[in-house]
């Protein structure tokens, strides 16, 4: 317990550490500025796209459970995202939700393993198709504009991170001896658990066309996640093209992923105001479309936190 506080007050500390230093180079009269400025009907169309993806990716999500044989309503599902999005600003990184997401539907479906496995699943092929977005960009708007920044370096990097993670977790030969590590632990029936996951799945690999129609509606998902902070930079008057975001904005996602802030807290922050300096982006600029976007977030973490306050969950 000693351990897990100190890693959340470092997590806190980090994120602290890093909104101050974004500040630090921040003219903040001229960032007021650049809020006032800003087009709220642009705002409330992205607000609007956001609600929208949730029904998106609800219904993939519904899409791989089916493939397991579980039933669920689409309501119960969106609830459930709703409610991943208020954890994910109160647990590590942009993924803090998905943990809560995978223990809710194992309770209202029974299925543990299942359960687990497609919020893992849905997360992948979201991974996957933030990378398929970006190289097709890149492919078709050329990599001149990419010159003198470090970009594509950082894209290569993660997409080389992201073969090599895909590549190890569907070995069998290597998950079977991870499962094996789990009679070491003398608690919770750790290597039963890690079987069931690692079975459930293998098992879902087999159901082409489920995962054929879910990687489908995650390209339309990541695209609509990708068009949400470009009209946000319509509402700042932004002069930064559709290609740059196609580009920039996985990279943003995954590194605002990595557990080392609460949130993602000022990773983010640091993530806009690095790459659209390589634009020609003022940092308030890219600091009040940073702080836009965060918006939105917030937004669908209240809906979530209202739902979760409301609903009969069990805390």
């Amino acid at each position: 317990m000693k351990k897990q506080t100190l890693y959340k007050l470092l997590r806190i500390v980090f994120s602290i550490a890093l909104i101050s230093f974004v500040l630090s180079m921040t003219n903040l009269v001229e960032l007021i500025a650049v809020l006032k400025s800003v087009n709220v009907w642009w705002i409330v169309v992205a607000l609007l796209l956001e609600f929208l993806r949730v029904l998106i990716c609800s219904c993939r999500w519904r899409v791989l459970l089916s493939a397991k044989g579980i039933r669920s309503s689409l309501g119960s599902l969106v609830s459930f995202y709703f409610v991943g999005n208020f954890f994910n600003m109160l647990l590590p990184t942009a993924l803090g939700g998905d943990a809560m997401r995978a223990y809710k539907s194992a309770n209202y479906t029974g299925k543990t393993a299942d359960s687990i496995t497609s919020v893992l699943v849905e997360r992948i092929l979201d991974f996957v198709a933030l990378f398929v977005i970006c190289w097709i960009s890149l492919a078709i708007s050329g990599l001149e504009w990419l010159k003198g920044t470090d970009t594509l370096l950082i894209v290569s990097c993660l997409s080389g991170a992201l073969l090599l993670l895909l590549v190890l977790m569907f070995n069998r030969r290597l998950m079977q001896k991870i499962t094996s590590l789990g009679r070491l632990i003398k608690w919770w029936d750790a290597e039963a658990r890690l079987k069931a996951f690692f079975n459930s799945l293998h098992e879902l690999l087999h159901y082409k066309r489920s995962l054929g129609i879910a990687f489908g509606i995650s390209l339309i998902y990541q695209f609509a996640g990708i068009v949400s902070p470009f009209l946000l930079s319509l509402a700042l008057d932004l002069k930064v093209p559709f290609s740059f975001f196609l580009v920039v904005m996985p990279v943003i996602c995954v590194i605002t992923m990595i557990p080392i802030s609460i949130g993602g807290l000022g990773v983010r922050e640091g993530a806009f105001v690095f790459f659209f300096a390589q634009q020609g982006i003022t940092t308030e600029s890219a600091l009040a479309l940073s702080l836009l976007y965060l918006g939105l977030n917030l937004a669908l973490a209240l809906v979530g936190g209202i739902i979760y306050g409301v609903g009969k969950y069990p805390r």
